[in-house]
């Protein structure tokens, strides 16, 4: 039981330190404007949330979307909130319908990537009344969109490598 427990521990301590990491680079400014343009934590809320339960899942969102939150300096809790949202319908997806796979993972990235993009131009763009806010959108957040959804594909190797130390397994694991 002990060992169940430092498992999880060491699990969701690894989580943690990549989404700090992952953190890092999204807000590190950097001259490669394909590094620039993805969504680090987006990829990492949603394959945590393909793996784990719900809840867990939830709490993680959050905390991401916070340090997120922090980073951009708006509204506290805008990006915690929809990540938070994101993560619970990715967990319910999963669960329910289909398995974690790199193809479904990429799509839910590529998804909730772009929920987050159209709030974000709908919140920060149109209600402010910026003029040429949809060329910024199409020039700028479609590519991120489309570069955070291929990033998605290595987190989930890397987050799937580090679910296999779970004592817990999901319904959907044969082992």
């Amino acid at each position: 039981m002990a060992l169940k427990k430092y498992k999880n521990l060491i699990k969701w301590s690894l989580y943690v330190a990549l989404a700090v990491l992952l953190f890092c680079f999204q807000t590190a400014p950097t001259k490669l404007s394909v590094l620039s343009d993805i969504q680090f934590l987006i990829p990492v809320v949603i394959v945590v949330a393909s793996f784990e339960k719900i809840v867990p899942s939830a709490v993680f969102a959050l905390f991401c979307g916070l340090l997120w939150d922090y980073s951009v300096q708006r509204q506290f809790g805008y990006n915690a909130l929809i990540l938070m949202l994101v993560a619970v319908a990715a967990s319910l997806v999963m669960k329910l319908y289909i398995m974690p796979m790199p193809l479904s993972v990429c799509s839910l990235v590529l998804i909730a990537s772009l929920v987050h993009t159209i709030l974000d131009f709908f919140f920060f763009f149109v209600l402010t009344g910026l003029s040429g806010a949809f060329s910024i959108f199409i020039r700028q957040s479609i590519s991120a969109v489309i570069a955070t959804s291929v990033f998605g594909i290595a987190v989930y190797f890397l987050i799937y490598l580090i679910y296999k130390i779970s004592p817990i397994k999901a319904k959907f694991d044969i082992d």
